[in-house]
C-alpha cells in the first residue's frame, strides 16, 4: 500500500468556506484541526459554525447580492483557498 504525501504549503492557509449547512460546519471543524491552517471562514455560515470559535470564524457580509464583497474580503484576508458548493461562486474566484 502506498501512501500519498503531500508538500508542504508554503505559508499556513487562510480557508474560505462557503455555505451555511452541516457540510461546511464538519468541513470548517476538520479545516480547523490541521497545523497548515491558519484561519477558516464561513460565509454565509449558521449559528454552529458561529459558534466554532478558535481558527474558525463566520463571515459578517452581505449574503445573497453577488459575490463582490465576499471576493474583495477573501482579496483583504489573502484567502489561500476557497471550497465552495453555493453555485456561480466558482467563477467569481478564478
Amino acid at each position: 500500500m502506498s501512501i500519498t504525501t503531500f508538500p508542504d504549503a508554503p505559508q499556513q492557509l487562510n480557508v474560505l468556506v462557503l455555505g451555511a449547512g452541516g457540510r461546511e460546519h464538519a468541513l470548517a471543524w476538520k479545516l480547523a484541526q490541521s497545523e497548515r491552517v491558519k484561519s477558516v471562514v464561513v460565509a454565509p455560515g449558521n449559528g454552529g459554525t458561529d459558534r466554532m470559535g478558535g481558527k474558525v470564524e463566520g463571515w459578517q457580509g452581505k449574503w445573497g447580492e453577488g459575490f463582490e464583497g465576499l471576493v474583495q474580503f477573501a482579496k483583504e484576508r489573502q484567502v489561500s483557498r476557497a471550497s465552495e458548493r453555493a453555485s456561480g461562486a466558482r467563477s467569481e474566484f478564478a
